[in-house]
């Protein structure tokens, strides 16, 4: 189970080109896989247990990205 980030994947604000956000959404995914897998094989666990911290890591980043978003955008 893999939930999108707000800004890299939301139709209506993509660019045609990657924003730096864009990137950095990108290697913060990649790095927790990353870091799951490397801990799921140390500690032995099973492909399924790998996800639950990915989906962790994943939600922690979508709330960091959406407490900036609306620190960023002006109040109407």
């Amino acid at each position: 189970m893999r939930s999108e980030p707000p800004l890299a994947h939301d139709p209506e604000r993509r660019h045609a080109a990657k924003t730096a956000i864009d990137r950095a959404v990108e290697a913060i995914e990649a790095a927790a896989k990353i870091f799951a897998d490397e801990m799921g094989a140390t500690l032995g666990l099973t492909p399924a247990a790998k996800i639950a911290p990915i989906a962790t890591i994943t939600a922690a980043i979508q709330a960091a990205v959406a407490e900036e978003m609306r620190r960023l955008t002006p109040a109407r």
